[in-house]
């Protein structure tokens, strides 16, 4: 009687394991989120649906002690720059943040829709915080084993990877900002307004 319970358990268990990874791919197909040890890949975006109406302010008191959720992506004639995957730490594998800070770790992906190549690198994006606050990465960027790399991205191709910002523990996120430090395209996305896709 004991066996015949332990297999009618280990099927229920596994059931319920093949549910959970079946919706766990269903939600991975928008965005694998960064996790907070260096040894997993660069979560990827994706721009195959189209984007939602957005509303024009969204609510963000909530940002200054819980990450944004969900994904944000910006479109101008020649890039398109999504992010996504917010989490907070108040420590990395080899390092903490400064007195009062905490780390705000994300992914940012760079889509060149133009015809001539894009610079891109840490570098070449900023966080701003709720208060209009403008904060370049930090070195725990170097941490994940795949880092925003600095290259010149080719028409029709792309560059992403995680990024990690250091913001006061009063604080949240109100825009990443990303620049072509080799021209003059600049692309803000907006986290003050609601998500393009949720998480």
């Amino acid at each position: 009687m004991k066996t015949i319970i332990s297999v009618v358990a280990g099927i229920a268990v596994l059931a319920v394991v093949i549910v959970g990874v079946w919706l766990f791919a269903e939600f991975v197909g928008m965005i694998d989120l960064p996790s907070m040890y260096p040894s997993n890949t660069t979560p990827a975006v994706h721009y195959d649906e189209p984007l939602p109406t957005r509303t024009p302010i969204y609510d963000t008191e909530g940002y200054k002690s819980v990450a944004p959720k969900g994904i944000w992506c910006q479109t101008t004639k020649d890039v398109m720059v999504c992010v996504g995957g917010f989490a907070y730490a108040t420590e990395t594998p080899l390092q903490y943040p400064g007195k009062g800070n905490k780390f705000v770790v994300f992914v940012i992906k760079v889509f060149n829709q133009g015809k001539s190549n894009i610079s891109v690198s840490p570098l070449s994006v900023t966080l701003v915080d709720l208060d209009g606050v403008t904060n370049n990465y930090d070195m725990a960027t170097y941490e994940y084993i795949n880092p925003l790399p600095s290259v010149s991205v080719m028409a029709e191709d792309m560059a992403n990877g995680v990024m990690v910002f250091q913001l006061r523990k009063d604080q949240g996120p109100g825009k990443v900002v990303y620049r072509d430090l080799g021209s003059s395209r600049t692309v803000v996305v907006d986290l003050r307004r609601a998500p393009d896709y949720l998480q």
